[in-house]
């Protein structure tokens, strides 16, 4: 969002400010009937339920490597939101925003759409959190998001920050959208 006045210290914020800030906010909150369902957590904690997270990435110049996790964030704590991922297979570094062949990035790529609820974390088959060449697993207490048949966006049940896994078995090039809720109050 581009910056509607720049304030010092001490400064008075005028109310015209303030509104137009509002006014050009992107906003999520609990849906009218989330407080008598799955959601009710949410509603009885102060401060839960309003606002979203919503993160961009793209990939470095080397792409996600193969068989291997790739942080994506770390400014949060992931656990226990629902996600919604949009993602788009670059083909290639060079497709990326400001590179040579950045005009092939004209909605003619392969994407997807994704959700799913990130719980407690990810965990490999063996229980421990996803390490190179072991990925994650979907099983009882374990929690990732599925964004293509092996790739997968989860949390580190150790350290709470948001990691992609590469299990596709090729380098990938990609961008992310992912919209977080607020913490669900649920684990």
């Amino acid at each position: 969002m581009d910056r509607l006045t720049t304030f010092t210290t001490n400064s008075q914020v005028p109310s015209a400010t303030l509104n137009a800030m509002q006014d050009r906010a992107r906003g999520q909150r609990l849906a009218s009937e989330a407080a008598t369902g799955e959601l009710s957590g949410m509603a009885a904690v102060t401060g839960a339920g309003a606002g979203s997270e919503t993160r961009f990435y793209a990939t470095p110049a080397g792409g996600w490597a193969n068989a291997n996790l790739t942080l994506i964030d770390d400014t949060i704590d992931w656990r226990d939101r629902y996600l919604h991922v949009r993602w788009v297979d670059l083909t290639a570094a060079n497709v990326r925003a400001g590179q040579a062949n950045d005009y092939l990035n004209n909605g003619t790529l392969a994407y997807g759409l994704a959700q799913g609820y990130t719980g407690t974390g990810g965990y490999d088959a063996g229980g421990a959190a996803p390490t190179a060449g072991n990925p994650p697993v979907s099983a009882a207490g374990k929690w990732y998001v599925q964004i293509a048949a092996t790739l997968f966006l989860y949390v580190d049940p150790a350290n709470f920050k948001l990691y992609v896994y590469n299990n596709t078995g090729a380098v990938l090039h990609a961008t992310l959208w992912v919209e977080a809720t607020p913490d669900l109050v649920k684990r």
